[in-house]
Protein backbone atom coordinates (compact mmCIF):
# COMPACT_ATOMS: atom_id res chain seq x y z
CA UNK A 1 0.00 0.00 0.00
CA UNK A 2 2.95 2.52 0.72
CA UNK A 3 4.58 1.87 -2.50
CA UNK A 4 1.11 3.01 -4.25
CA UNK A 5 0.98 5.78 -2.23
CA UNK A 6 4.56 6.92 -3.21
CA UNK A 7 3.67 5.88 -7.20
CA UNK A 8 1.16 7.67 -7.30
CA UNK A 9 3.01 10.92 -5.35
CA UNK A 10 5.27 10.09 -8.04
CA UNK A 11 3.14 10.25 -11.03
CA UNK A 12 1.49 13.80 -9.86
CA UNK A 13 4.67 15.13 -9.55
CA UNK A 14 5.89 14.21 -13.01
CA UNK A 15 2.63 15.35 -14.29
CA UNK A 16 2.58 18.34 -12.68
CA UNK A 17 6.33 18.58 -13.97
CA UNK A 18 5.38 18.27 -17.95
CA UNK A 19 2.47 20.27 -17.53
CA UNK A 20 4.23 23.46 -16.51
CA UNK A 21 6.18 22.86 -19.26
CA UNK A 22 4.19 22.64 -21.70
CA UNK A 23 2.47 25.73 -20.59
CA UNK A 24 6.37 27.55 -20.84
CA UNK A 25 6.52 26.13 -24.29
CA UNK A 26 2.84 27.81 -25.63
CA UNK A 27 4.06 30.80 -23.97
CA UNK A 28 7.63 31.07 -25.69
CA UNK A 29 5.23 30.09 -29.35
CA UNK A 30 2.69 32.85 -28.34
CA UNK A 31 5.66 35.72 -28.17
CA UNK A 32 7.26 34.44 -30.93
CA UNK A 33 4.30 34.43 -33.05
CA UNK A 34 3.89 38.27 -32.04
CA UNK A 35 7.31 39.02 -32.28
CA UNK A 36 7.04 37.75 -36.17
CA UNK A 37 3.37 39.56 -36.24
CA UNK A 38 4.95 43.08 -35.29
CA UNK A 39 8.03 42.28 -37.58
CA UNK A 40 5.81 41.49 -40.53
CA UNK A 41 3.77 44.91 -39.58
CA UNK A 42 7.17 47.20 -39.28
CA UNK A 43 8.57 45.82 -42.69
CA UNK A 44 4.79 47.04 -44.42
CA UNK A 45 4.16 50.16 -42.79
CA UNK A 46 7.85 51.15 -42.62
CA UNK A 47 7.21 54.74 -44.41
CA UNK A 48 3.76 54.76 -43.17
CA UNK A 49 2.92 57.90 -40.79
CA UNK A 50 0.63 55.27 -38.47
CA UNK A 51 3.15 52.91 -38.32
CA UNK A 52 3.65 53.38 -34.60
CA UNK A 53 0.19 53.26 -34.29
CA UNK A 54 -0.51 50.09 -35.69
CA UNK A 55 2.26 48.39 -34.02
CA UNK A 56 1.04 49.96 -30.44
CA UNK A 57 -2.62 48.44 -31.62
CA UNK A 58 -4.03 52.07 -31.47
CA UNK A 59 -6.70 53.22 -34.47
CA UNK A 60 -6.54 56.55 -35.87
CA UNK A 61 -9.66 58.23 -38.58
CA UNK A 62 -8.24 57.69 -41.88
CA UNK A 63 -6.68 54.47 -41.53
CA UNK A 64 -7.52 51.95 -44.03
CA UNK A 65 -9.41 48.73 -43.00
CA UNK A 66 -6.13 46.63 -43.83
CA UNK A 67 -4.32 48.83 -41.07
CA UNK A 68 -7.66 48.43 -38.76
CA UNK A 69 -7.27 44.84 -39.18
CA UNK A 70 -2.93 45.08 -38.83
CA UNK A 71 -4.04 46.90 -35.40
CA UNK A 72 -7.13 45.31 -33.56
CA UNK A 73 -7.14 42.14 -35.43
CA UNK A 74 -9.76 40.40 -37.30
CA UNK A 75 -13.01 41.58 -36.16
CA UNK A 76 -15.68 39.18 -34.41
CA UNK A 77 -18.29 40.55 -36.94
CA UNK A 78 -19.24 42.74 -39.09
CA UNK A 79 -22.19 44.62 -39.99
CA UNK A 80 -22.79 46.50 -43.52
CA UNK A 81 -25.22 48.95 -44.62
CA UNK A 82 -25.08 50.17 -48.24
CA UNK A 83 -26.22 53.94 -48.44
CA UNK A 84 -26.77 56.33 -51.91
CA UNK A 85 -23.22 57.94 -51.82
CA UNK A 86 -21.74 55.44 -49.60
CA UNK A 87 -21.40 51.94 -47.31
CA UNK A 88 -20.98 52.07 -43.90
CA UNK A 89 -19.67 49.25 -42.10
CA UNK A 90 -19.44 48.49 -38.82
CA UNK A 91 -16.55 46.09 -37.05
CA UNK A 92 -17.14 44.11 -34.02
CA UNK A 93 -14.92 43.80 -31.72
CA UNK A 94 -14.56 41.98 -28.13
CA UNK A 95 -17.84 40.15 -27.91
CA UNK A 96 -19.37 40.09 -24.22
CA UNK A 97 -22.79 38.19 -25.49
CA UNK A 98 -24.83 36.78 -28.34
CA UNK A 99 -25.29 40.43 -30.05
CA UNK A 100 -23.30 42.59 -27.83
CA UNK A 101 -19.49 44.16 -28.63
CA UNK A 102 -17.17 46.27 -26.21
CA UNK A 103 -16.00 47.98 -29.01
CA UNK A 104 -17.39 48.91 -32.25
CA UNK A 105 -15.72 50.31 -35.57
CA UNK A 106 -17.43 52.67 -37.92
CA UNK A 107 -16.06 52.53 -41.67
CA UNK A 108 -17.28 54.02 -44.52
CA UNK A 109 -15.78 53.26 -47.90
CA UNK A 110 -13.10 51.37 -46.47
CA UNK A 111 -11.40 54.24 -44.28
CA UNK A 112 -11.96 54.33 -40.36
CA UNK A 113 -14.43 57.51 -39.55
CA UNK A 114 -14.93 56.63 -35.98
CA UNK A 115 -15.40 54.12 -33.05
CA UNK A 116 -17.34 53.65 -29.75
CA UNK A 117 -15.60 51.66 -26.45
CA UNK A 118 -18.62 50.30 -23.68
Amino acid sequence: MEIFIVLLFIVGVVGAIVQHLLKKKDEVRLQQEEFDRKSRIAARYSKDPLRDDILGNRIRPGMTVQQLVDAWGPPAAIDERVLKTKVVHTYKYAQTGARTFRQKVKVENGIVVGWTNT
